[in-house]
């Protein structure tokens, strides 16, 4: 299948339409009837979207969407390289090659994830792209407490889960990775020292999967059941579980993380203790945009003290 990352990193895509394709043993011989690229959400996205709509020989159609992207394209964003450093993940060829990730995120409930149905990464190009089943919905329009409460319940379920990964996950080199951002980023040495000391004393032993870049832009919503649907899980990784909840006091207003604290079926942990600390990761990785860090440092604290 790598002629189809050539076509894609060419900008030949569209001569794709009308072709027939191998895509492997779960969707075998195909007819691609359309094939549409999808515009950009943002000016710095490091990924190419497409929607096709594929025919089998069966005759039956399906619609699914293509996430293309390369180092090249990797390389050029900021967000990635930061995220690459401290998590050591080497995206996006971290994610194309594990093939547990998108099936243990679709395991959780409330949340729908797409079906992963193909992965492709070429190593002569240093390119690939993630195949996955198009998902119907509507953009959400207002916020309720019941999708509040979808959201509490899906992080406190990443939370019951024990996995080989969580248990090998080294906890130390993560904290030396973090050092080396801290002493590296745009902030006084004051700042600096407390961060770290916070890095280094704070207890983190409960470990969880994280959604690092959780925002409403990456949910769609079934109208009828008022069920959502989360559409971008590339930025995932594993850290101290405080992450999911430090974020979610930035992303959303305080009542609706009171909503939040409602619905959760366990206990918040202690924030007080390394808040600055992940409000500092939030700013360094740019997750709600550029702006100040003092302004994310003195967002309001909804969980704990």
């Amino acid at each position: 299948m790598n002629y189809l990352i050539e076509k894609m990193l060419n900008g030949d895509w569209a001569s794709l339409s009308q072709c027939k394709v191998d895509l492997g043993e779960v969707l075998g011989q195909q007819f691609i009837l359309s094939i549409a690229k999808v515009a950009p959400a943002y000016s710095d996205s490091s990924h190419h979207v497409y929607k096709l709509v594929l025919r089998d020989v069966f005759g039956h159609s399906r619609k699914v969407v293509i996430k293309f992207t390369s180092q090249k394209m990797i390389a050029k964003n900021q967000f990635w390289q930061r995220y690459n450093q401290i998590f050591a993940h080497n995206f996006p060829e971290y994610l194309l090659d594990s093939h547990w990730l998108f099936e243990f995120y679709n395991a959780r409930e409330p949340i729908r994830t797409p079906e992963v149905l193909l992965k492709v990464w070429s190593k002569e190009s240093r390119a690939g792209f993630l195949m996955v089943s198009w998902e119907e919905g509507v953009k959400l329009k207002q916020v309720t407490p019941y999708h509040l409460a979808q959201v509490g319940e899906y992080l406190s379920s990443l939370q019951r889960v024990k996995t080989i990964e969580l248990e090998e996950f080294d906890l130390n080199s993560w904290r030396q990775r973090m050092q080396y951002a801290i002493e590296a980023s745009d902030i006084s040495q004051a700042a600096q020292a407390r961060l770290i000391s916070q890095l280094m004393e704070s207890d983190f032993s409960e470990l969880s999967y994280c959604i690092v870049d959780l925002r409403w832009d990456q949910f769609i919503c079934q109208p009828e059941s008022q069920r959502l649907v989360m559409l971008d899980l590339d930025a995932m990784a594993i850290m101290p579980s405080h992450f999911n909840w430090a974020l979610l006091e930035i992303w959303l207003t305080p009542q609706q993380c009171a909503n939040i604290q409602s619905a959760c079926s366990r206990e918040m942990p202690d924030l007080s203790g390394s808040r600055e600390l992940w409000r500092w990761l939030i700013w360094y990785l740019e997750l709600f945009g550029v702006q100040p860090l003092d302004k994310v440092l003195m967002a309001p604290i909804s969980f704990g003290r």
